[in-house]
């Protein structure tokens, strides 16, 4: 529906995000939030806040 919102973390795609990627068995993809942003809108989404966090960035994502 046109009212839904996604909360979520993007992982950080520099230093800090390296290190934390290195340490963890999980498979994860450093975007960044430039990189996120431009995947969401090609979803039909759009980052209506973030906050940045020391390893991620806190995402609120709502339709466009």
């Amino acid at each position: 529906p046109a009212e839904a919102v996604i909360a979520g973390t993007v992982t950080r795609a520099d230093e800090i995000g390296r290190l934390l990627n290195g340490a963890s068995r999980a498979a994860i993809k450093l975007r960044g939030l430039e990189a996120f942003t431009a995947l969401a809108l090609s979803a039909g989404w759009k980052i209506a806040k973030s906050i940045d966090r020391p390893m991620s960035h806190d995402v609120l994502m709502k339709k466009v």
